[in-house]
């Protein structure tokens, strides 16, 4: 790429809220020795590479549309919640679920409801017994009890 190549990438991801750096091997592997970016190191073997901050998961798509746009940019893959190397195919999968928090909340839902339903199907036979023992103890019934 050429450098104002470079400079309308850099320019477009940094309209979207994201930081694009261009970083020479042997720069990177001083810089990020003994940090959490030091996953990315094996891709610095050989040639110049280019790292993409992006802040939350939900930039995916805008990066993806991005750099369909410069051919010249290849997108291998990206590290995920300071931790989790993923490729290009698991960035887009990433991209179609809902963010953390959203699927905490759908987890805890999910555990709530199933809890809720344990309960109700441990307590079904001890309530049923103690209305029927409640309409056989009431003198006031006709002796008849109702049964489901």
């Amino acid at each position: 790429m050429t450098n104002p190549d470079k400079r309308l990438v850099k320019n477009e991801f940094e309209h979207e809220g994201m930081f694009l750096r261009y970083y020479n091997r042997d720069i990177a592997r001083l810089a990020w020795a003994g940090t959490r970016y030091e996953k990315l190191l094996h891709f610095a073997i050989g040639y110049d590479f280019t790292v993409l901050f992006a802040p939350t998961t939900e930039k995916i798509n805008k990066i993806i549309r991005i750099t369909k746009k410069y051919p010249e940019v290849l997108l291998l893959g990206a590290l995920v919640d300071k931790r989790r190397l993923v490729t290009l195919k698991q960035m887009e999968e990433i991209s179609k679920m809902a963010d953390l928090d959203m699927q905490r909340a759908m987890l805890c839902n999910t555990l709530t409801v199933s809890q809720q339903g344990l309960l109700q199907s441990l307590n079904h036979h001890s309530s049923q017994l103690t209305q029927l023992l409640k309409t056989h103890a009431n003198p006031d019934s006709s002796g008849e009890s109702k049964s489901e």
